[in-house]
């Protein structure tokens, strides 16, 4: 009897053991600093579709703790709209709710995408997002599909010629690298998704050959009609050290910074017959580069159209900066720069050169032509600029520094262009412009639509 005691006894505590322990691993982690983890922040479906596709892929959440996790809901941000399905855990729907984790454990989430790439309202790009909402933390993982037929260029080293039969669409950074040349073609269109780039750098070239019948388009990924003038839907072309390179025909749209040159090298950056327009921030930005360009356009940003500073090399001939943006805007049309502020100490970079001849600085605030150099009494070398038979509009005092021989010659100031037509991008001269047969005589015989300039130029990129 004593026997069968202590046996029951025994069997009571281990009960007892497994029941608590139990209700130990039951127990749920409610703890707001508890997160989930993923496999992945991003899933990429990379199949190039070219007929009605669908393609599954997958990622799994983990939880890194010693408790089991409930996630309380998993949902598509687009709802029952988006072109993505999900399932996790076994359940599929556009919303799951209470999906358990146990301790040190993880789970599948697959997803789905169904897309018609013929369609032409089609994104090249499109994009949801699968949302958990766990201990009050929202979390997310981001899905990309490739929405229509083209060349994909994800987060890659580009060279060699991009062929002209489907569009390009760059997704991250597509950089020419380590002496390497990128050859554009005439006509190609480059698409370039939210916060992406085309970068050269480090002694590499960028050819783009267009011409005024087929130019080269580099604009963002949205087709559409909402996103036609929307500012800032990609970063730009970027340069950093480049070879000597070329920019010829192009149409650089809706970036944030259009084009920008950051040297120290010496090869030069040749962009000729070229327009940028409706950059959220600068439409060009040169920053110790050395920059040659003819009849560009660049027309409509946020803070400035030109920005020239930290020294380098400048010539710019037949050229239109024409700031007309919508909103309010604090910055001048034009910004000029010879040094850099760097912590609580000035960084002196002199222009070896910076000539502007026929090109006109215009908008509609009151200050348009920011210059800022210093000289020879600051500690700096002597600025080295020229502007000659250009139109500029400032506030400053008239005649103010404008009728020096040194660095402005027979420049018009204050003086309304007539653009035929500003407020929609119409930047040609009508009839009684200032601009006309005021020029400088010089070998560029054709304005950017490759209209012949004879006897006397106009000012600017267009010849009336």
């Amino acid at each position: 009897m004593r026997f069968l005691n202590w046996k029951l006894a025994a069997l009571l505590i281990v009960a007892f053991v497994i029941s608590t322990s139990s209700c130990r691993r039951e127990k749920v982690l409610t703890d707001s600093s508890a997160k989930l983890e993923f496999s992945t922040d991003t899933v990429i479906f990379d199949t190039v579709f070219t007929t009605v596709g669908s393609t599954t892929s997958w990622f799994t959440v983990h939880n890194k703790n010693s408790q089991k996790i409930n996630i309380s809901k998993i949902w598509l941000q687009s709802g029952t709209q988006s072109n993505f399905r999900i399932n996790a855990d076994g359940v599929s729907g556009t919303e799951i709710k209470d999906v358990e984790i146990l301790a040190n454990d993880s789970i599948f989430v697959f997803a789905e995408v169904t897309l018609d790439p013929n369609s032409g309202t089609t994104p090249l790009i499109v994009e949801d997002s699968i949302m958990f909402s766990t201990n009050g933390n929202t979390q997310k993982v981001v899905m990309t599909a490739w929405g229509q037929d083209a060349y994909f260029h994800h987060n890659v080293h580009v060279n060699g010629t991009w062929a002209t039969d489907k569009p390009h669409v760059i997704y991250g950074v597509a950089r020419v690298d380590s002496g390497n040349t990128l050859n554009i073609q005439a006509g190609t269109r480059v698409h370039v998704h939210g916060k992406s780039r085309l970068q050269v750098y480090n002694n590499s070239k960028l050819n783009v050959k267009g011409t005024f019948e087929n130019p080269v388009k580099f604009c963002g990924d949205r087709l559409e009609e909402d996103y036609q003038d929307k500012p800032g839907q990609w970063v730009g072309i970027e340069f950093y050290i480049p070879g000597e390179s070329k920019i010829e025909f192009a149409d650089i749209q809706n970036a944030e910074f259009g084009i920008t040159v950051d040297s120290a090298g010496t090869d030069t950056v040749f962009i000729n017959n070229t327009v940028i327009n409706n950059s959220l921030s600068s439409g060009m930005r040169v920053r110790g580069g050395n920059v040659t360009a003819v009849n560009c356009l660049v027309s409509n940003a946020g803070l400035n159209l030109g920005v020239f500073w930290y020294g380098g090399n400048l010539r710019f001939n037949h050229c239109t900066f024409a700031n007309y943006w919508a909103g309010s805007r604090s910055a001048a049309t034009f910004s000029m720069k010879n040094y850099r502020i760097i912590g609580n100490s000035i960084d002196y970079r002199p222009f070896n050169k910076a000539d502007f001849v026929n090109c006109v600085f215009y908008g509609n605030n009151d200050e348009e032509f920011e210059m800022d150099t210093v000289g020879v009494e600051q500690g700096a070398s002597s600025p080295i600029y020229k502007f000659e038979n250009c139109l500029l509009k400032t506030d400053e005092d008239e005649g103010a520094d404008f009728e020096s021989t040194k660095y402005y010659i027979n420049v018009v100031e204050n003086k309304d262009p007539k653009f035929v037509d500003p407020q929609n991008n119409d930047f040609h001269l009508s009839a009684g412009s200032v601009c006309v047969e005021r020029g400088k005589a010089t070998s560029v015989s054709q304005d950017i639509e490759q209209k012949n300039r004879t006897g006397v130029p106009d000012i600017g990129c267009y010849e009336l």
